[in-house]
């Protein structure tokens, strides 16, 4: 470990944020923990990326907010009353989230959400469904 590495926290005040943050904090979340700043350098700028790879979105407007958030719903809605098992719920709200939030990060969310959604809900009810079969076999073990 060397000593010339930024120590001293300097602390930046952006008051639209409303918030203090140090530079070497700002320079961690944006290199990461096993990277660090030498006193005098600047650390790289990151460049916004989505999970494709691509740009950022921008936000969707209020309207086409308002649509997805009710289709979000919709499917939700449907696939929970096509599923018996309680317990399975919670995976799939998760699944409808997680979905959510990928669909969001393409240029058409309204498109791309429906088939991510019944693609994850797919995966977390054969999961559920795996897991148990494991668990009656286990259950219904004779000696």
């Amino acid at each position: 470990m060397t000593t010339d590495l930024l120590l001293a926290p300097v602390t930046d005040w952006r008051p639209e944020a409303g918030v203090r943050t140090s530079a070497a904090a700002t320079a961690w979340t944006r290199l990461g923990p096993l990277q660090a700043v030498a006193p005098g350098a600047s650390a790289p700028a990151a460049q916004p990326q989505n999970v494709f790879g691509g740009p950022p979105r921008p936000a969707l407007q209020p309207r086409e907010a308002a649509e997805f958030g009710l289709l979000k719903q919709r499917l939700l809605l449907l696939r929970l009353g096509e599923v018996a098992n309680p317990e399975c719920h919670a995976a799939i709200m998760l699944e409808a989230e997680v979905a959510a939030e990928l669909a969001c990060q393409t240029p058409f969310p309204l498109l791309v959400f429906p088939c991510l959604f019944e693609e994850r809900a797919g995966a977390a009810m054969e999961q559920a469904r795996q897991w148990a079969l494991h668990y009656w076999r286990g259950v219904f073990v004779e000696p």
